[in-house]
Formats: C-alpha cells, structure tokens, sequence
C-alpha cells in the first residue's frame, strides 16, 4: 500500500471518527436532519443509482455516523428528496459490507413509508421510492436466507411497473430479480423447474429485444446491454442448480456476455470481472479441459473478487457443492457464496455470548466485592458466616438482575439482529437466565429467613 494511499485511509477514519464523537450530540440538538438537508440538496440523486452512490461515498464519513430520520408529519413530496438519498445511503452500506447497517437503514426508510401509506397509500405506491424500497427489501431478505419471500417482494415490484400498461425495462429487470430469488427457494432433484426457469429467462430476453424495438433503443444502448448482460449470467446460474449443467447453456450465455462487456460500468462492470471468470471455471471444469486452464479462470475470479467492494452478490449465491468441487478440482482455496453473512454471524453470536456472560461472572463476584471491600464489616473472611442475610440477599438480588439484564440483552439483539443469533447461543442464554432466576428466590427468602432470627 502506497504512502498515498495509507493517508487517505487515516484521513477518511480520522473524518469518520469525528462525526460519530458529534453525532450524539447533534441527534439530540436535532441537527441531524438540517445537516441531511444542507448534503443532500446539491447532489445529483435522480442521475441513475450510480452518480447517487458516487455522491455518498464522495460524503462517506458523515454519512457513516449521521443516521436518516425521517419526519412524519411532512409532505410526502418534500420528503421524497431526503428518501433518494437515504435509499443511496443503503446502497453505500451494501456495496461497503456492511449489510448490518444496510439492514437497518432498509428498515427505517420502511418504518416512514408504511406510516405515510396510511393516510396517502395511492401516490406512495405509484412512487419511485416505494419500488426502490421494496427491491431493497428484498435484497436484505435474500442477504440473509429468505429467497422465497425476497421472490414473493421483487415479484410485486415487477407488478407495479406492469400496471403502466406497456412494457419497461424495470419490468423486465425486476422480473429477472424475482427469477434469480426463486431458483435459491427450490430444493433439490427440482430440475423441471429450473428447466421452466430457464425457458422464462429466454422470454425475458425476447422481451428485452422487443421493448428494444418498440422504444427505437440502439442495439448498443448501455442499459440494455447491461440488462442482457444480466439475463445472460441468470441463466448460467440456473444451471448451477441442475443437477448436471448443460454445458451448451453455459457457454453461450458466457459469450453472450462477453459482447456486452464494453457498454458495463462501475459495479456491473466489477460484477462482470467477478462472475464471468468465475462461470467460465466451472464451463471448463465440466468440459474435462486442462486443469491449468480453468485453474487460470479461476485465479482470476479469485482476483476480481478480491478487488471488489460488495463481496455478496446474487450471481455468486450458488449451491456450495459448486465451489467446493471448483476449488478441490484446481487445489485452491474454496471461495463462499455468502462469506459476508458467514463473518457477521460468527462476529455476532461472539458479542452476544460475551455479554451474557460478562454479566453472568458479575453476577457472582459484585456480592464478594461488596462484602469484603465496601461493606467494613468487623468479620472480614468470616463473613459468610456470621452475616449470612447480607451475603444472601446480596447474592439473590445480583442473580435476579442478572437475569432481567440477560433477558433484556436476548430481546435486544433478536429485535436489531434477527436472523443472526445461532439457536444454540439463544438457548444457552435462556439456560442461564432460568438458573440465575430460579436461585435468586431461595437465595432472598433465605436472607429473609436469616433476618427473622
């Protein structure tokens, strides 16, 4: 790493660190939304999904640590300006791996629209940011290991745009989404499916050439090239789920993306470096080719995905029997279809368990230190005999809250970070609270106990 470069790295955390020192007070000061305003009015949201994103992350340190809070009793029109770039935003914590913040910032954008839809259900429905949402939603659903309903959501998007009574390219693109959701929601030996699958896709495709036509679009159009770009790569992963490729689909639908490579940019284009590569591997690997040569595939799939900023994509969640044959074939390191979520789950069963137990060790050793260090009692070492009710009402009362607080932690983290938690942490929390619980009431009506005589 260049000298340069290590620079604007301390400078852009040193930018982050100071925010998020002034973010608490600035939230309580209510300057949180001024400031959201003062950023968001000169930027360039409405010039594609792309420029939004450039503008955010050209703001990344405040917008890391200042949150979007929506205003309730606005015009909805007058909110639809701060809801783009809140939608921006989450798209920054995505393509940034944070899915946890995206995750959260998906749902507070939600929390307002399903309130205003309320009163005004007509033209938030009709809006562009109710589609956006939904899709966003959707894309949180299948992060985190609910492709049937992510399905279920991209569908009704596709369906909002059907209603303008003509074909767009939305509707074409969200019915790929849907798609590509629905063939993770299928269990094995489903080849008949997938075979239905793929015949749609080929429709889909069809139809991208006629709307094609019927808008006077160029053949060479960015859009739709990065659209049958999409399209293309759908069908190579459909045969993923088969239980033995077609060989013939994959590799027409692999050069069919290669003449679509020099119309794609930004995050298509990183997409493109990744994916292909990657499907290309397994094309030869089935072929019987040289090892060397889908070893050299794969190795560039490995570097493109490095180099990428959003390391969960949909085109790379494919069966990991996939990638394990891939990477046992080359002798190389496995690649995971969801290393982000992997990572998050084992940072987050970690901080769940060591809270619960932090707390559980307190509980025990607060009694000691109070007998022994703040209460002067003249019978220091013997304390637990002769002031049996202050040790045992000290030690029921610790238990007790010990147990409230475990509890309120397992709330907290099953509200912010459902999904998660592994079953076998909750239920080791649950064992614990119910012990602590159970010995708080003998202990104190041992101390009461203890005080009568």
């Amino acid at each position: 790493m260049s000298k340069q470069s290590i620079s604007r790295n301390l400078s852009y955390w040193f930018h982050v660190g100071l925010w998020r020192l002034a973010a608490p007070l600035i939230k309580v000061l209510g300057l949180d939304r001024l400031l959201w305003k003062k950023y968001v009015s000169d930027k360039m949201i409405y010039e594609g999904w792309q420029t939004a994103l450039s503008e955010v992350e050209a703001h990344a340190p405040f917008f890391k640590a200042i949150k979007y809070r929506p205003k309730y009793n606005a015009s909805f029109d007058q909110e639809k300006i701060l809801l783009h770039a809140a939608i921006a935003v989450a798209n920054f914590h995505y393509f940034c791996s944070d899915i946890e913040a995206y995750r959260r910032s998906v749902e507070r954008i939600g929390l307002y629209l399903n309130y205003v839809i309320l009163t005004n259900e007509y033209e938030v429905k009709q809006s562009d940011i109710w589609a956006e949402y939904l899709h966003a939603k959707a894309s949180v659903e299948m992060i985190f290991g609910n492709p049937a309903i992510a399905a279920c959501i991209n569908s009704e998007v596709k369906k909002l745009y059907h209603q303008k009574q003509r074909l767009t390219l939305e509707e074409i693109t969200y019915e790929g989404c849907t798609i590509c959701c629905r063939m993770e929601s299928l269990t094995a030996d489903e080849d008949y499916l997938l075979t239905a699958i793929d015949s749609q896709l080929k429709k889909l495709s069809n139809d991208l050439i006629n709307f094609s036509s019927e808008e006077g679009r160029k053949p060479d159009d960015p859009e739709l090239k990065t659209t049958d770009f999409y399209i293309a790569m759908l069908r190579c992963k459909a045969q993923m789920y088969m239980e033995k490729p077609d060989v013939a689909i994959l590799q027409e639908n692999i050069q069919k993306a290669k003449k679509s490579k020099d119309f794609i940019s930004g995050f298509d284009l990183e997409t493109y470096n990744a994916i292909v590569p990657l499907y290309k591997a397994i094309l030869s690997m089935h072929k019987q080719d040289a090892v060397k040569q889908t070893k050299g595939f794969y190795e560039a799939f490995l570097l493109a995905f490095e180099k990428r900023r959003n390391p969960h994509f949909c085109l790379m969640r494919i069966p990991d029997r996939i990638l394990i044959d891939l990477a046992n074939h080359v002798k190389k390191n496995r690649a995971f279809s969801n290393q982000t979520l992997k990572t998050l789950k084992r940072r987050k069963n970690f901080e769940f368990l060591s809270k619960v137990v932090i707390v559980a060790i307190l509980a025990i050793l607060l009694p000691a230190f109070v007998n022994y260090f703040v209460i002067p009692l003249p019978q220091i070492g013997f304390g637990f005999v002769n002031e049996k009710s202050i040790w045992f009402f000290s030690l029921g009362l610790t238990t007790a809250f010990a147990s409230l607080i475990i509890t309120w932690i397992k709330f907290l983290t099953e509200r912010f970070d459902r999904g998660l938690i592994y079953p076998s942490a909750l239920l080791g929390a649950d064992i614990i609270c119910g012990l602590y619980f159970g010995l708080a009431t003998p202990l104190i009506a041992a101390a009461a106990s203890e005080m009568i005589k």
